[in-house]
């Protein structure tokens, strides 16, 4: 949100706005709507504004932009109203009426200006996962299955066959990642990840069978290898390394000889896509511009090495597109107007020609390149594109001595749907904090849990692993996940509420044995974090429960064993702080361990909750009908006691709150299979299609 906020600034003062006075009312109504969540607050300040300052063009249209996107969350139908105002009364201001046409045209099908975006292809099953470009005509798109041992498959978008292009995968330790197609589709080249090292291979699409693919570059110091493009003559194929030194490079490759040439040394985190322009002369790729953010600009380098250009510079996601076929435009997508919307630049003489255009406001998916014809390639996948699942939170009045229900479960979260997970109580229960997984860069949020309202919300200056959750300080002033910070290390770290700094609270270790830190929790007072430590490979991989005290940087391991064994790859610290609760290696049993020390103890059934006292445990046993019962189990003697309550099947995550009176409930669903869709026609210069 604070990357909107500033882009739409930046937009402000770029048109000329002089008064500070109007640009410190506009940000406060910003920041009442993105911060606050109080939409109508905000509705009234940017009315206010807009009237206030009529004279001020900029101001007025940029405030009458917001407030329609104000009253588009509340499903208002005064937004369109609005949009069509500013783009009436407002023709002068380029950005404003750029956002205003693109949401009017929004839901149309076709779009304005014969504008058409339809499907081509509805994958068979979630194992299907697209990591590179579609071939520049368009016909074909290469995947990795992971359902098929990951393999590499190619899928003809015109007669719908599926070819497989490998056998060597087995799942896990052998699969298949980026691919990119030579211009003739003669050939393809992809990286595989073999054990222990990532190698490029090359095979020849001739014929119809599995081909053979030979070895074209390995490195031992490469952590991974991204193959991204092929130039248009077929010389070079551009590829991204990250080092284990946390260092990075991008180069391209011979395919006649796998010979590398280094062109720029980068930070470990890479880009997301490299693309070569239409006559083989530069090269486009998006990268941090430093290890302050992880949102990404667009950079140009010409390939001959001989001049970069860092062609788009914004607050906002900025990630490449494609060229447009004549190699006039570049295109790029960006959130700087809100949804993660499809932008185009004028490029000449290796360097951006004027400012960015908006070309559509909501382009979802992946894009995978533009073919020769001018059309846009997405791959869609559910939910939003960034994780395996789909994730909600409800919450329900919950009475814990009877465990009854006492309404059915209503959705806590009401806008980006899909993408919450994890919640997670305060210490006094008034607020309830969770990971929305909304964009790129998730966003750590608190909400009051009676009223839903939005108390902050914070991106985190760090790189939040895909299954991470977030447990809030008792203090309620920080966060403490599990990711991986700009320079490349791997831990745990604990997040300031109000700046989103992390700050490494322990460290995975540079040459670690297959060492992981994962799923930290706070002591009761907020002055010790808790830790799960994975050392060592599969099968032997030893886990431990670790506690870190702040204010020492002390660890003290509260014990170790086989993973196999104890898994803590999900664990729960008791309301007190003197147990936690880990699956055991023996389906539906939990063990309870005492975190002063001792052996754990084993209980019948699938861990749930903690009972407020933490006394019990709430624990899911399977009845004779296979249905899932709930029972509360105490920790030192006592018969177990059946609850009333029977969790739904995508129930995976229940939070008590602190008095036992409300649940929050995370439900998780598979997404559907992902589709490819192109968008034809959205190119000025081109024609319309009949």
């Amino acid at each position: 949100m604070k990357s909107i906020l500033i882009g739409a600034l930046t937009a402000v003062l770029a048109a000329g706005a002089q008064s500070s006075e109007a640009e410190r009312q506009l940000k406060a109504a910003m920041n009442a709507e993105m911060m606050n969540g109080d939409l109508q607050a905000a509705i009234k300040q940017y009315g206010d504004i807009a009237a206030k300052y009529k004279t001020d063009r900029a101001v007025a249209a940029m405030a009458l932009v917001r407030m329609a996107e104000a009253y588009q969350k509340k499903g208002d139908a005064q937004a369109r109203k609005l949009y069509e105002q500013v783009v009436r009364d407002y023709s002068d201001q380029k950005q404003a009426v750029a956002v205003a046409t693109a949401r009017l045209a929004v839901g149309r099908r076709p779009a304005h200006n014969g504008v058409v975006s339809r499907q081509l292809w509805a994958m068979r099953r979630n194992g299907q996962q697209i990591f590179g470009l579609a071939s520049r005509d368009g016909r074909y798109v290469p995947y990795t299955d992971w359902s098929d041992n990951a393999d590499l498959f190619l899928h003809d978008l015109e007669t719908s066959a599926d070819r497989r292009l490998t056998r060597r995968g087995d799942g896990g330790n052998l699969f298949a990642a980026q691919a990119a197609l030579s211009k003739d589709n003669s050939q393809i080249a992809y990286s595989f990840y073999a054990r222990d090292h990532w190698e490029v291979c090359l095979a020849s699409l001739q014929g119809s069978e599995v081909p053979n693919s030979k070895l074209l570059y390995t490195n031992p110091e490469a952590d991974a290898i991204s193959v991204n493009d092929w130039s248009p003559d077929s010389k070079w194929l551009a590829i991204s390394l990250r080092r284990k030194d946390k260092t990075g490079q991008i180069g391209l490759l011979k395919p006649q000889d796998g010979s590398l040439r280094v062109l720029k040394s980068i930070d470990w985190r890479g880009p997301t896509k490299m693309l070569f322009s239409p006559d083989g002369r530069y090269l486009a790729f998006d990268l941090p511009p430093s290890d302050a953010t992880d949102r990404r600009d667009i950079f140009v380098l010409a390939v001959d090495g001989s001049r970069e250009s860092h062609v788009v510079t914004h607050p906002a996601e900025d990630v490449i597109a494609g060229w447009t076929p004549d190699g006039k435009w570049l295109l790029f997508r960006s959130d700087r107007a809100g949804a993660l919307g499809l932008w185009k630049i004028a490029f000449a003489d290796g360097k951006p020609q004027g400012a960015p255009e908006l070309l559509q406001p909501d382009l979802p998916g992946e894009t995978l390149g533009v073919a020769t014809s001018g059309a846009l390639y997405s791959w869609v996948n559910s939910p939003r594109f960034h994780g395996a699942m789909v994730s909600d939170i409800q919450m329900a009045g919950f009475d814990f001595e009877s465990g009854r229900v006492l309404n059915d479960p209503v959705t806590f979260v009401t806008d980006f749907v899909g993408t919450n997970a994890y919640p997670d109580w305060t210490r006094d229960g008034k607020q309830l904090a969770y990971i929305s997984r909304r964009s790129k860069t998730p966003v750590l949020v608190v909400r009051a849990a009676d009223s839903g309202r939005v108390i902050r919300q914070v991106s985190p200056k760090l790189s939040v692993y895909a299954g991470a959750g977030v447990r809030i300080s008792p203090d309620g002033q920080s966060f403490v996940t599990w990711g991986t910070d700009a320079k490349g290390r791997r831990g745990i770290y604990r997040i300031d509420a109000e700046s989103g700094e992390a700050l490494a609270v322990a460290l995975t270790p540079e040459e670690g044995d297959g060492e992981a830190l994962v799923n930290p929790a706070w002591s009761p007072d907020g002055g010790k974090v808790y830790y799960a430590r994975f050392v060592g490979r599969a099968p032997e991989q030893k886990a431990s429960l670790v506690e870190r005290n702040l204010s020492s940087g002390v660890d003290r391991v509260v014990i170790t064993r086989p993973r196999r064994q104890m898994n803590l790859q999900s664990w729960s610290l008791s309301p007190d702080g003197r147990h936690a609760a880990a699956a055991t290696a023996t389906p539906g049993t939990t063990c309870v361990v005492s975190i002063s020390g001792g052996e754990p103890r084993d209980m019948a059934g699938s861990f749930v909750m903690w009972a407020p006292d933490s006394r019990s445990v709430v624990l899911r046993r399977r009845s004779e009908g296979g249905e899932g019962e709930l029972w509360r189990v105490p920790l030192h003697g006592g018969a177990a006691r059946q609850l009333e309550w029977r969790p739904s099947p995508g129930t995976t995550v229940v939070q008590l709150s602190p008095d036992g009176r409300h649940i929050a409930i995370m439900n998780t669903s598979t997404p559907k299979p992902g589709e490819v869709w192109v968008l034809d026609n959205f190119l000025p210069s081109q024609p319309v299609k009949r």
